[in-house]
């Protein structure tokens, strides 16, 4: 389906976080796999946060499952991740399907068109909702609208849009950096780095 994996060339003071997003095997997951992963799991609970500990047993018995923790889910970069609080659902011990959405959706292998079809998803707050086709209208001289105007339905609004960013942010920075550092603590723990913290 010509699937790509999320690459960046990063020369900069983020070099750092971008080679260690590099390394999680979220990205060798297929969006679309993940994602209907995601919505079976919203629908059979009736919700969107769900408990982490069942989501994590529901995790274990996908196809994908080997391919994100060979090694377990409890002190590995997945099992971090998963208790974020950027991730975090509506209780203390749930995580938030939305924002696990967003997860797959800036890590995981996809098409353009996927990852533009799950954010349309995502911002109008519809699980199961597909975009239709946009419409082109041109205007007819007595209306505010103009030739380049496209029309979605439903619309995105400027608050959806800003929230959603504001999660990608929040997961793009803070989760990845807290996440790495976290890496680096069990690396030293293990004896294989001499410093645990990479930002001191």
């Amino acid at each position: 389906m010509g699937y790509s994996l999320n690459n960046f060339d990063d020369n900069g003071e983020t070099k750092v976080i971008t080679d260690f997003e590099s390394r999680l095997s979220l990205r060798l997951v297929a969006l679309d796999q993940f994602d209907t992963f995601l919505q079976q799991a919203a629908k059979i609970k009736g919700a969107n946060s769900l408990p982490l500990d069942s989501f994590i047993q529901s995790l274990q018995s996908t196809e994908f499952y080997h391919t994100v923790a060979d090694f377990g889910i409890e002190n590995s970069n997945l099992g971090f991740i998963l208790r974020h609080n950027s991730l975090k659902g509506q209780g203390d011990d749930e995580v938030s399907v939305v924002s696990l959405r967003i997860l797959g959706l800036l890590l995981c292998a996809s098409t353009k068109r996927m990852k533009a079809d799950l954010l349309y998803n995502i911002l109008v707050g519809d699980i199961s909702h597909k975009p239709s086709e946009p419409s082109v209208v041109v205007s007819d001289g007595n209306s505010e609208a103009h030739a380049s105007d496209i029309f979605i339905d439903p619309p995105i609004t400027k608050e959806m849009l800003k929230a959603t960013a504001i999660k990608m942010l929040d997961i793009s920075f803070a989760l990845m950096i807290e996440a790495h550092a976290a890496e680096c603590q069990r690396w030293h723990d293990f004896g294989l780095v001499e410093h645990s913290n990479p930002y001191s």
